[in-house]
């Protein structure tokens, strides 16, 4: 069908014009240069004052704008943006204006900070160079970027005299939490001029990162080794010595530290806003923005999806199909008309199964937490209805021929039986050695046939009554039989027996055939030649001996 090679769908945001500002959530990597502080907000780069007064927006661009930092002159402010596709340095004038583009490298370059003199942006990047990441310096003017010294480099920060450079070698993902091993960072210092290393926080196993020089002798940096994931500001003389906590936070992340040009200001993430931390007295302040601005580019999002659909079911009038994609429940017309979109939240919505009536769908959707199975009206005008409610996998769901019920199977491999009157779910059997495969209801609804193993791992086809009862044994042989359909009048049950190996060392040929049996008592087996003889009557050419004969008596 066309339809699944190229599906375009409107997708509706509700959302109301803003008139008026609301405190911003979600600003990232701040940077502080007297009293102004730069931060990433939806995408782009902002600035404005210390106490939320004098907003500005410094870039607007559809590409992800982010790490700003001021250069210690207070004239630039570096960022990375992947608006060639990759994150690349760029530099623009702190007070607006245009970008320039100072890397041009394939790989992410992340900006980190600045030299002292205000002359090169200093970043890390991943070039292939080695396993790690490493340090490199790129100047204002443009040119080729150079080595900043080191063989690795994740984050670093200059002495204010650009003499030594504390940096993280190496480290883990900011936000793996309570991570001990090969990857914990450590704040060292680099000796610029000899390039010799000082491990200063050895002492610990664990997170020591995002190292700050202050003008104060210490080196600040964010550490978790209070234990239980809590991270805080801790500082550490320059020269070495112990580690000294200083921010006493109870409860979130302490995230994107950076330190001003002159060493006395430390603004952070921290629980999704913007802290600013004042380093003699160690007062923690809040900075609130409250920026009046669009957040969507537009209220409709036109998006075109070309075979990215994951399931799919035709209703039972054949005129709509259900599918899902990206996570969301879509139906639409098999033919002419528009795509009608039946769920909308962030968790995962798929396999869309018609009642047989063509009233409701159901779904398996993870939006409470784990996959649990769902019926919504098919207009997807009502409120979901969940079915199940059990800590196990779903596999196989399938209507009743009534629509009054749905049976299912759990990854605990048990068949269940879910009624919709009296919204109870019954456990109708379990295998004790593998899944149970392709249960499917007869056509009066009385019955469900499905296959499981038995003890020499080989499948069995049986039948179960849909209510509840003993199960029947429908097969016997030392094949697998698997895949059982009724047959239109339910009199007949065909299934798939495999043959053989399918193994293609063991030589043989692996060979899947289709078979029937039948459900009902039979007074003569239809597959034995004299009995179909018999039935058919007198043969062709025994017919023809007889016109042959009347001839010849003529």
């Amino acid at each position: 069908m066309s339809f699944f090679r190229n599906t375009t769908l409107v997708l509706l945001t509700c959302a109301t014009s803003i008139g008026y500002a609301r405190e911003a959530k979600l600003v990232r990597y701040p940077s502080y240069h007297q009293g102004r502080v730069a931060f990433t907000y939806l995408g782009d780069i902002w600035t404005a004052d210390d106490n939320g007064a004098n907003i500005q927006r410094i870039t607007a661009n559809p590409a992800r704008d982010v790490y700003p930092r001021f250069s210690p002159d207070g004239k630039w402010i570096a960022f990375s943006s992947d608006r060639n596709g990759n994150l690349d340095v760029y530099i623009v004038p702190s007070e607006g204006g245009q970008a320039k583009q100072l890397t041009f490298h394939s790989a992410d370059d992340s900006v980190l900070g600045w030299t002292p003199d205000s002359r090169n942006v200093l970043f890390s990047s991943n070039r292939g160079e080695d396993f790690m990441a490493k340090l490199y310096l790129v100047s204002i003017d443009g040119g080729m970027e150079r080595s900043a010294g080191a063989d690795m480099g994740v984050y670093a920060s200059y002495s204010p005299d650009g003499k030594h450079l504390a940096l993280n070698s190496k480290s883990q993902v900011y936000w793996r939490k309570y991570y001990r091993g090969a990857y914990n960072s450590d704040v060292e210092v680099m000796d610029v001029a000899s390039a010799k290393f000082t491990n200063l926080t050895q002492d610990f196993d664990g997170m020591d990162t995002w190292p700050m020089w202050s003008t104060d002798g210490h080196i600040y940096f964010v550490s978790d080794r209070e234990g239980n994931g809590l991270t805080n500001i801790w500082r550490v003389p320059e020269r070495g010595g112990k580690a000294e906590r200083v921010t006493s936070f109870k409860s979130g992340d302490v995230r994107w530290p950076s330190i001003s040009s002159d060493g006395k200001t430390i603004v952070f993430e921290h629980d999704f806003g913007v802290m600013k931390m004042d380093v003699a007295s160690r007062k923690v302040t809040p900075i609130k923005l409250n920026i009046n601005a669009e957040t969507e580019e537009n209220l409709t999002e036109v998006r075109t999806f070309n075979s990215r659909v994951d399931d799919y079911d035709l209703a039972p009038s054949g005129r709509r199909i259900a599918f899902s994609i990206h996570g969301e429940i879509f139906t639409a017309p098999t033919e002419e008309g528009d795509a009608v979109q039946i769920t909308d939240n962030p968790a995962r919505d798929r396999q869309p199964r018609y009642s047989p009536d063509g009233k409701q769908i159901a779904y398996v959707s993870d939006r409470s937490g784990r996959e649990e199975i769902y019926i919504t009206a098919v207009d997807g005008s009502d409120e979901p209805h969940r079915v199940t409610d059990i800590d196990t996998l779903k596999f196989s769901f399938r209507w009743s021929p009534d629509s009054k019920a749905i049976a299912f199977v759990t990854s605990d491999d048990r068949l269940m039986r879910y009624d919709l009157e009296s919204q109870q779910t019954t456990a109708l059997t379990s295998s004790k050695y593998g899944q149970i495969n392709g249960a499917v209801w007869s056509p009066d609804g009385k019955w469900l046939a499905y296959a499981k193993a038995d003890q020499t791992r080989n499948t069995d086809v049986y039948l179960i009554p849909s209510n509840g009862g003993s199960e029947h044994k429908v097969t016997f042989d030392s094949y697998s039989e698997v895949n059982p359909r009724f047959s239109p009048d339910g009199k007949k049950l065909f299934f798939q027996r495999r043959e053989g190996s399918f193994d293609s060392s063991a030589g043989n040929i692996a060979t899947a055939q289709i078979y029937v049996v039948a459900l009902e008592r039979q007074d003569h087996d239809p597959d034995d030649p004299e009995e179909r003889a018999e039935q058919a009557g007198p043969s062709s050419e025994e017919g023809a001996g007889v016109r042959r004969g009347g001839a010849q008596a003529q």
